[in-house]
């Protein structure tokens, strides 16, 4: 492997890493980790998104920034054989912030109804 192919892993590698983090948060929300006492579990939930929110656009913008550097790439066989790679992780990270969005606005009704 080259030192552009290493970059390029490395650099989606620390994306998926921010988004798998982002949808965990989600989950530890829902299910009340670290929960203060004073909270209750649907506003915990609640506030889950907007961890997940920032955490998705760490990752993105970490991508934007990322992708400016490889513009440049003379390499055209990385940038074809890694980008479906690229593009999954990008829209993973827009599907992050909007899933993130909508938890941190309507989170405590989502977990109402569900667990009603």
């Amino acid at each position: 492997m080259n030192y552009n192919t290493i970059k390029l892993l490395k650099s989606q590698a620390i994306i998926i890493i921010l988004l798998v983090l982002s949808y965990a948060s989600i989950l530890m929300g829902y299910n009340g980790f670290f929960i203060p006492e004073i909270d209750k579990n649907p506003i915990w939930f609640q506030r889950s998104g907007s961890i997940a929110v920032i955490l998705s656009i760490f990752a993105e913008l970490f991508f934007i920034k990322e992708s400016l550097g490889f513009a440049e790439l003379e390499e055209e066989n990385v940038k074809k054989r890694y980008k479906p790679l690229i593009v999954i992780t990008n829209i993973l990270a827009f599907v992050s912030i909007v899933v993130g969005t909508f938890v941190w606005g309507y989170g405590d009704l989502i977990y109402i109804h569900i667990k009603n």
